[in-house]
């Protein structure tokens, strides 16, 4: 059985293929299936990091400043304040 390591944890994989993949005639062998981790898992830090910008620049934003934008009628601005 493959070993594929997925966030420094060993993940033991057996060789098993599903019936549809055999009729289809392809297989996802264990690089393959590495790759596909590295690549979910990329693409979920790159999302955290966003929702974490967000949640900084609305948490560190002054109300004083959102009740100018909101003053003058900036999009979006109303949501954000309603957020704190």
């Amino acid at each position: 059985m493959p070993v594929v390591c997925f966030l420094g944890v060993a993940l033991v994989v057996p060789n098993v293929v599903h019936k549809s993949a055999v009729r289809n005639g392809w297989s996802m062998d264990s690089a393959m299936m590495e790759e596909v981790l590295l690549e979910v898992t990329l693409i979920l830090i790159l999302v955290n990091g966003f929702f974490a910008a967000v949640e900084i620049s609305v948490v560190s934003s002054s109300n004083s400043r959102l009740q100018v934008m909101v003053a003058a009628d900036h999009s979006g601005v109303r949501r954000a304040l309603a957020l704190r």
